[in-house]
């Protein structure tokens, strides 16, 4: 923690953020020319959006 100054111009006690504590998270590229709009990739945007659903509320 440290002293800093507000935008008010009033003291404020500042945490400073442990980057360590960040997870790493990696992103799987889309696949060629895969458009969201194309019915023969229903079935791929739905599987994405599950894994990334699952991911977000973990």
């Amino acid at each position: 923690m440290c002293q800093g100054t507000g935008r008010g111009g009033k003291e404020k006690t500042l945490v400073l953020y442990d980057i360590s504590s960040t997870p790493i998270i990696r992103h799987v590229k889309v696949k060629g020319l895969a458009r969201d709009d194309d019915p023969s990739l229903k079935e791929y945007w739905q599987k994405r959006q599950t894994k990334q659903g699952k991911q977000y509320w973990a």
